[in-house]
């Protein structure tokens, strides 16, 4: 896992699953290695999670380094 700051939030307005948010975050990666970057993504967030989702927080997460996709580990929070 990685640890990224969150710059940027925001609700796109569509429901996945029953309680997910699918939202658009902006965030500045830091990476074990290799220089810090900045990227935006969309990613389901449980919608008990979005309370704590918030510009400023540092979270754990695993990006995949050809897509770019996002998986937040909620529970190495």
């Amino acid at each position: 896992p990685v640890r990224a700051r969150i710059i940027s939030i925001s609700d796109t307005g569509v429901r996945m699953r029953p309680h997910h948010v699918y939202a658009q975050l902006h965030l500045r990666v830091q990476p074990a290695q290799g220089d810090t970057y900045e990227m935006d993504t969309f990613i389901s967030v449980p919608a008990l999670k979005v309370p704590w989702l918030v510009p400023g927080r540092d979270i754990s997460a695993r990006i995949d380094a050809q897509t770019r996709e996002v998986a937040i580990a909620y529970d190495k929070q």
